[in-house]
């Protein structure tokens, strides 16, 4: 480019123009590279942040939970072979469930075969290598956190040490009330053909326990729930006539 007459009568001051226009010009075009570096910085940050953090339009991972998603009371029955519903035609015609469907609970069972409040059963009583006692069946039916529970039997324990089944009794119920405070407990005493001494003995710590922690108590035995007619040729069972008349004897005490 030719120079301007001003710029042949001025030398030095088109030569500091030209240098002053030339660092602008380099000047520019780093600032422009530095934006292009930082907005693709931006980008891959952005992303970066995008693929490591949780996104609020997804649902958190819930983590699972044994007690059933239900508006309904919660109630877990701990117990023995007739809470469990042996004898029964049909597991909603057992004692359990008939007092269930009437109260509108939701029921969870963990009733076994065979046991009480201290003694344990294996394959000929519940069908497994092992069923534990009451006692260690509380820390599942805190696991529930439920709204009702419900113990029921204890007839498995004749021929224990009285003590010690006295010992099994508090235990149990203390247990539940020191670990569920706020849950209506409800005791429901054993029952058998006919009532000796030593099942007398073991209804009778039932009630005290249960009036300890301020539960329902509901005897079987007093008066009798059950008639001998009721009972199974086996003896120790009752069909749908004896569920249903411990169902009748538990819900007309709840109200």
């Amino acid at each position: 480019m030719q120079p301007t007459n001003r710029q042949r009568r001025f030398p030095v001051c088109h030569h500091i123009q030209m240098a002053f226009y030339r660092r602008i010009s380099r000047s520019s075009a780093w600032k422009y590279v530095g934006l292009g570096l930082l907005a693709a910085s931006s980008v891959a940050i952005a992303a970066f942040a995008l693929a490591s953090s949780p996104q609020s339009a997804q649902p958190e991972q819930a983590w699972p939970t044994i007690r059933p998603a239900t508006t309904r009371p919660l109630a877990v029955f701990v117990g023995d072979s007739y809470s469990a519903g042996v004898g029964a035609s049909e597991q909603s015609k057992r004692w359990t469930s008939v007092v269930s469907a009437e109260e509108d609970w939701e029921e969870i069972n963990l009733a076994n075969g065979g046991t009480g409040y201290l003694r344990t059963a294996k394959e000929a009583g519940c069908g497994k290598a092992f069923c534990p006692n009451y006692q260690d069946v509380v820390a599942a039916v805190v696991r529930n956190n439920p709204d009702i529970v419900v113990v029921a039997g204890g007839q498995n324990d004749v021929g224990m040490d009285l003590n010690d089944v006295r010992s099994a009794i508090e235990s149990t119920f203390r247990t539940i009330r020191q670990e569920l405070p706020n849950v209506k407990i409800i005791a429901v005493g054993p029952s058998a053909p006919v009532a000796g001494d030593d099942i007398t003995a073991i209804d009778s710590e039932v009630r005290k326990a249960a009036a300890a922690v301020k539960a329902t108590y509901i005897s079987l035995l007093d008066p009798p729930v059950l008639s001998k007619s009721m009972f199974l040729t086996d003896g120790a069972h009752v069909g749908d006539e004896g569920h249903l008349a411990i169902a009748a004897r538990v819900t007309e005490n709840l109200k």
